[in-house]
């Protein structure tokens, strides 16, 4: 009877490690898979970024356009935050 409830308290030991075991496994495994993932994407988006550079139909006119709307036409705001900035770094000093 001795020799029986050892045995089963051993086969319990073992149980419980292995659940530990395996719990710690499939943590290493997630974090594994979930970096796979993200250099994967960051491949992918790389790759697009290089086909999408050299693909033709690049507009000359759409290009000025956004070129003006994001350099001259945000000139304004531009100087604002520029007045203010200076402003701050006056009354500080």
């Amino acid at each position: 009877m001795n020799l029986l409830s050892n045995k089963e308290k051993v086969i319990k030991l073992f149980d419980e490690r292995l659940h530990y075991v395996e719990a710690w496994s499939r943590a290493i495994g997630a974090k594994f898979l979930n970096g796979v993932r993200y250099v994967g994407g960051a491949g992918i988006l790389l790759a697009q970024t290089i086909v999408w550079i050299f693909v033709p139909p690049l507009k000359k006119k759409h290009v000025l356009n956004q070129m003006d709307m994001i350099g001259v036409k945000s000139l304004p705001i531009v100087l604002l935050v520029s007045l203010f900035t200076g402003m701050v770094l006056a009354l500080q000093s």
